[in-house]
């Protein structure tokens, strides 16, 4: 950011860090919107909600969908 702040352009940081323009336009990007340079939360996967009212809503519906399939075993 530097280099840009100084002046430069995208191109001639491209060329001098040997990367792509598009990248160094996706930092400086990235920059303008968050104030810095790491990228996001990537990848994990998404947990579920529970619609289940109440503290112990989630665990008992959890519970349930656990009884109801250990019965299709046990048959």
């Amino acid at each position: 950011m530097a280099r840009l702040n100084a002046g430069e352009t995208i191109r001639s940081i491209a060329a001098a860090l040997a990367i792509a323009p598009s990248c160094v336009s996706k930092w400086k990007k990235r920059f303008a919107e968050t104030g810095a340079l790491t990228r996001g939360r990537v990848g994990g996967r998404k947990h579920r909600t529970c619609a289940a009212s109440g503290p112990t809503g989630c665990a008992n519906a959890a519970n349930q969908a656990r009884s109801r399939r250990g019965a299709l075993w046990r048959n």
